[in-house]
């Protein structure tokens, strides 16, 4: 006969707890809400029960401890298919306190028949005394029959027209799953393509991917309705923006590898007729509204892969990065159509920095090129040698201190004028030798490159053939026949180091088209950010921004960008000149370690010791004892204790140069030695009560390694620190921090004196 069950308040809640989702627990829960009870579902019970009349709990492993977690007055069932569970639980129901109204149910693991679910809501809700109800093997035991007869009699029953529809639903809502996945396919194949300058293989393969996009988009729409009332419509909707922006990225991408294989060449064409300087014109406005649709869907990928995932966390990194690339590359495609001279005749001026033989400002000027564009034409590029220009200085210009006092020169020079770490200063120093020794002048532009950019730019063009001396250059060797070829048979006047690199620049550009333009572009923005490569333009919109992005080879002035109102700082610029005649810094290291401290009454003590490590053979043709000019600028209140070389106190130069002080010393480190020179000072300014920033920066010399930089800093008890903008090793009152000096560096520490 029919069980009669009790009906409830339609306001009241019920909570099932389960292992995992079942199809007991779905039969209970739709039973359930037939009685107008919300119930809600979970694997764990929470924190907040007073919500819940009611609780089923369905496990098959509980222990008696669990369930004096309960709440008191509350009715609950607990169910399971355990049965040494049901028995220990059985034995110990009477421990509970009356308040309790906790009913035991024992049913099998499979049991999935309805009528037990009525057995179990009729026992739950009785009023009967008895706590615990065994409901094993009521499950009816099968019929065994014709399994053909049971196919004949079930084939076209409702059930079976039932589930079919069921699954034909399905397939139409998941249908679009099948061209969202293969287009997903061809756009990753346009993506390698593309990488590997495959163009037409890419260009098939974005068409296809386009086209089943396509496809996905008018098969969702009649999924959609679907995917909103579950609220799942999220998921794919962001899986099919991505590939849009994917798509959207590698067609421009094409686009742009397009436009700028066909500017190089119009740009090396000499006597262009109309047609092809607005063609010209065109491709430089197409090339930059190219680059700003890259910037704008690399921005938009990255915030679209929002899930917590290592390898999607990984792709939106890079992500992050190629967008910040393409924002640099945006900056010069915006200038580019008054760079190469469609406002008018550009003449820039370029020297060539050895930086194997570092100075201040890059490094020996060995040559410099004199470059002419006018109507997006490059008219000409010209190689000077830097004697050449030298030798037509007809009088005495006082050369800086440790030029005359250790490199023995009465006299200054073109080639040793980038003798200031400010790119800035230097060209305006080099166009003063210019003028006066060729009467050249009036330069839109300067550029400093030095010898390791050079290298970074030859990669990209892989093994490069020199027809005229039937030889390779590549960036392996491109230093050391660089300096064969200078070194050999070299006088001042000497035409072969000038021959040698016009070459080699003349090659660049007419091969341009078959540099890899990723690499090329990678490298090319790698060496502006290391500081290879410097830039200055006399245009004051470009300059604007080539200094924003730091490369301009400015020296910074000191400049607080912490909000905290006590802000202290340390800034700091080593820097080398190597007056030894040689090209000893191919050999040479040096590690950077600062160790600043502040004591109990707040004031800040530094030491920054600089290792120098000489790696060159005693027997060198370009090697030898590296004979340094050291400077170090320091904030210009700073007092100096002591300048240490190898622990012995030795003398030094001091001198207040602008914001800064600068301390000199002039030291040489034998081959295979390794050397330290330690400068010990203290800031004027105090870590005061309450919040303080303490600000270290630390900027790179141009031209100079990726040198190994120490962070040391030690505070007393009563100063401790709230925030950094780096990650560190921390302990007892002590911050330590490891990185390489590739770039400026800027570390904020927020500090709290007692």
């Amino acid at each position: 006969m029919p069980f009669i069950t009790e009906t409830v308040n339609e306001n009241d809640k019920a909570l099932l707890i389960y292992d995992e989702p079942s199809a007991f627990a779905h039969l209970l829960v739709e039973e359930v809400k037939k009685f107008t009870i919300d119930i809600d579902e979970k694997t764990r019970l929470p924190l907040l029960l007073r919500d819940y009349e009611y609780f089923f709990i369905y496990k098959k492993h509980l222990s008696f401890e669990s369930l004096k977690k309960l709440p008191h007055r509350k009715k609950i069932c607990i169910i399971t298919s355990d049965k040494n569970t049901y028995t220990q639980l059985y034995r110990r129901l009477d421990e509970f306190e009356t308040e309790h109204n906790i009913k035991l149910i024992y049913i099998d693991e499979n049991d999935t028949n309805i009528e037990t679910i009525e057995k179990i809501l009729w026992f739950f809700n009785s009023q009967t005394k008895e706590h615990s109800l065994n409901l094993e093997h009521i499950i009816k035991p099968s019929i065994k029959v014709n399994p053909q007869k049971i196919f004949m009699r079930s084939k076209l029953t409702r059930r079976r027209i039932f589930f079919a529809g069921i699954i034909g639903f399905l397939i139409l809502e998941l249908f679009f799953i099948i061209p969202l996945i293969s287009s997903a396919w061809f756009a990753y194949k346009a993506g390698l393509a593309l990488k590997e300058q495959k163009i037409d293989t890419a260009e098939k393969n974005v068409s296809i991917a386009r086209s089943h996009l396509a496809v996905t988009r008018i098969s969702y729409q009649l999924s959609r309705p679907f995917f909103h009332f579950f609220f799942i419509a999220l998921l794919p909707e962001n899986i099919m923006n991505i590939e849009k922006n994917a798509i959207i990225f590698i067609e421009n991408g094409i686009n742009v590898h397009k436009k700028s294989h066909r500017l190089t060449s119009l740009l090396l064409k000499q006597d262009k007729t109309p047609e092809e300087i607005a063609a010209s014109q065109q491709l430089i406005k197409d090339l930059d509204d190219s680059v700003h649709t890259l910037t704008e869907s690399s921005e938009m990928m990255g915030d679209e892969l929002n899930y917590e995932n290592k390898k999607i966390q990984s792709i939106k990194d890079d992500l992050e990065k190629l967008h910040e690339n393409l924002r640099l590359a945006g900056t010069i495609t915006r200038h580019l159509d008054d760079i190469v001279g469609g406002k008018g005749k550009r003449k820039y001026l370029v020297f060539f920095y050895n930086n194997m033989e570092i100075r201040p400002g890059g490094g020996f000027i060995g040559s410099f090129a004199i470059i002419n564009f006018d109507k997006y034409t490059l008219k000409d590029f010209n190689v000077f040698d830097v004697y050449d220009a030298d030798g037509q200085l007809t009088y005495h210009v006082e050369p800086p201190m440790p030029i005359r006092k250790y490199l023995h020169q009465p006299h200054w020079f073109l080639r040793d004028s980038n003798f200031n770490p400010d790119f800035e200063q230097n060209t305006q120093t080099a166009e003063y030798f210019l003028e006066k020794e060729l009467g050249m002048k009036d330069f839109d532009g300067t550029f400093g490159v030095t010898t390791t950019a050079l290298s970074y730019i030859i990669e990209s063009f892989g093994n490069v053939y020199i027809a005229d001396i039937d030889d390779f250059v590549n960036r392996s060797n491109f230093y050391y026949k660089t300096q064969l070829n200078s070194e050999q048979k070299f006088f001042p006047g000497s035409k072969q180091k000038k021959s040698y690199l016009s070459l080699i620049a003349r090659t660049l550009f007419l091969k341009l088209q078959e540099a890899d333009p990723l690499l090329l572009a990678r490298n090319a923005e790698l060496a502006l950010q290391e500081k290879h490569i410097v830039l200055s333009f006399k245009n004051p919109l470009i300059q604007n921004d080539i200094v924003n992005l730091g490369w301009s080879g400015k020296t910074v002035a000191p400049r607080c960008v912490s909000s905290t109102r006590q802000c202290v700082i340390n800034h700091i610029l080593p820097i080398d000149a190597n007056l030894g005649v040689n090209k000893a810094n191919y050999y040479m290291s040096r590690f950077f370690t600062l160790k600043t401290t502040v004591d109990k009454d707040g004031e800040i003590n530094n030491s920054l010791t600089t290792s120098f490590n000489n790696a060159s053979p005693l027997i060198s043709k370009f090697g030898g004892v590296y004979r340094n000019y050291f400077q170090l600028y320091i904030p210009n209140n700073a007092t100096v204790s002591s300048v240490r070389f190898n622990n012995q106190i030795i003398s030094y130069d001091e001198k207040e140069t602008g914001q800064f002080k600068t301390i000199g010393a002039y030291i040489e480190i034998p081959q295979k030695t390794l050397s330290d020179l330690t400068v010990e000072y203290t800031l004027k300014e105090k870590i005061k009560k309450g919040a303080n920033a303490l600000q270290i920066v630390v900027q790179k010399q141009i031209g100079a390694s990726n040198d190994e930089f120490t962070f040391e800093l030690h505070l007393p008890r009563s100063v401790i620190v709230s925030d950094k903008n780096f990650v560190s090793l921390a302990k007892n009152n002590t911050v330590i921090y490891n990185t390489h000096l590739s770039t400026d560096r800027i570390f904020v520490i927020e500090l709290v004196k007692e």
